[in-house]
């Protein structure tokens, strides 16, 4: 899961209807759901981080605020007393650290430490991304879609048979889905990651090694949000 930072809003202030957010949400976070990655061509969703009905106070709050599809948006509503320090929030944690993708297209805990992992699975829970109900929900069939086309440009990066290698494979991963299979697939490429890193928008870079690009934690948290750098 990409760990982001939406800052300050560009036309949004506190107070308007919610909706009026998308903007610059869309503008700071770039047209992908904040948890499952998938680009939204359509159908993105202001997501309030704390459920507007239990937290009516926060309906119209920017840092309440991310970008989901409606499938997660679907998921997380019905867990309406879950409470900002019980799972890993991408504007305020460094979810890269908690999560891994596995071949099979299945997202699991990283095992870096029980206390993450405790969170990290609440959070796999709490927003279904391992769900494959239908062929629009299923996950794992579209992170496998992606993970061969990744894989494909990985091979071709190897063999370096294309000039602007670099700048094809970061502009196809933007135009693609699931930034952290990408990142996955070129680990051990700092090129390419710290292109994708700076090619997606609102990516807290503070959060990946500015040599290595592996990520760190905490997640810095520079906005001061609640419950923040909890990975």
């Amino acid at each position: 899961m990409r760990p982001v930072r939406k800052g300050t809003p560009g036309n949004f202030a506190d107070g308007r209807p919610y909706r009026k957010a998308m903007g610059d949400l869309l503008a700071t976070l770039g047209p992908y759901c904040s948890y499952c990655e998938r680009r939204l061509s359509s159908g993105a969703e202001v997501e309030h981080i704390e459920a507007k009905s239990q937290y009516p106070d926060k309906e119209r709050t920017w840092n309440n605020f991310l970008i989901s599809c409606k499938n997660c948006n679907s998921c997380k509503s019905q867990h309406l007393d879950l409470s900002v320090d019980q799972w890993l929030i991408p504007d305020r944690d460094n979810t890269a650290y908690a999560f891994v993708y596995r071949e099979d297209g299945h997202v699991i805990e990283s095992g870096v430490a029980v206390s993450i992992d405790l969170l990290a699975g609440k959070t796999l829970e709490v927003l279904g991304l391992n769900k494959k109900k239908n062929l629009s929900q299923n996950l794992p069939l579209q992170r496998r879609q992606t993970r061969i086309m990744a894989r494909h440009y990985a091979e071709k990066w190897k063999n370096k048979s294309q000039p602007d290698m670099v700048e094809m494979i970061i502009d196809l991963a933007v135009a693609s889905d699931f930034f952290s299979i990408w990142m996955d697939e070129f680990q051990n490429v700092p090129e390419i990651r710290k292109g994708l890193l700076k090619a997606f928008p609102g990516t807290e870079r503070a959060c990946f090694d500015p040599v290595t690009t592996a990520p760190i934690t905490p997640h810095p948290n520079t906005d001061g949000l609640a419950h923040g750098g909890k990975c």
